[in-house]
């Protein structure tokens, strides 16, 4: 399953829609996925619903955040294991503009034969997509990367890239990028403001045989 984009939505019994509040109640939300199979079937899921397909092994370091996006950036022959290198995100609280406040990168380790964490960010406002490849060549060498957008405290996005080159994570590239003044908002759009419908056949036909 591939995650295409997030939303925060006033609870409804739906996907993601405007729905006004009642007077003097409290407003809940939401949070929802946007997620495409593989069968190329899309739609909202509700994204406490959604279980990261991830080992065990690297799962149980989640330390109660909960992964919000995983990736495998390569491989480690180990005798007769093949064990994925893993890149995720996580957030420590739901309900948040950002999308991830956390990364980490997991590399299998020949010594002692299990995972180790190889970089790990925390305190980040960082916002999806999140692109990863299986070789890029930089000033670093040569080896798997991936690259998000993080907000900084100047109110600025910046993109990150990154590179493991062996069990190192380097960070080559950390570039200013056009970034909206506010946060993007979490409900639709007001019906002031919302096109109107285009009639239908049907309608227009009608519109046509009652002209005078």
């Amino acid at each position: 399953m591939e995650l295409l984009g997030r939303r925060v939505a006033e609870r409804t019994t739906g996907p993601p829609a405007s729905k006004p509040s009642e007077p003097g109640q409290p407003t809940a939300y939401d949070e929802w996925n946007l997620v495409r199979t593989a069968e190329r079937h899309a739609g909202w899921v509700l994204a406490r619903m959604i279980d990261a397909d991830i080992p065990d092994e690297v799962a149980q370091y989640a330390e109660g955040r909960r992964i919000t996006s995983y990736f495998a950036l390569g491989e480690v022959v180990d005798g007769d294991l093949v064990k994925k290198i893993w890149l995720w995100t996580t957030t420590e609280r739901s309900l948040e503009v950002h999308d991830f406040d956390s990364i980490r990168v997991f590399n299998w380790g020949r010594r002692r034969h299990r995972y180790e964490t190889a970089k790990i960010e925390r305190g980040l406002k960082g916002y999806f997509p999140i692109h990863a490849a299986p070789q890029v060549k930089t000033r670093f060498g040569t080896g798997p990367g991936f690259s998000f957008t993080i907000e900084k405290k100047d109110g600025r996005r910046y993109l990150r890239r990154y590179v493991m080159v062996g069990h190192v994570v380097n960070l080559y590239a950390d570039e200013p990028v056009a970034a909206a003044t506010s946060p993007p908002p979490t409900e639709g759009p007001p019906e002031s403001a919302a096109k109107p419908p285009e009639p239908s056949w049907w309608q227009r036909l009608w519109q046509r045989f009652r002209r005078p």
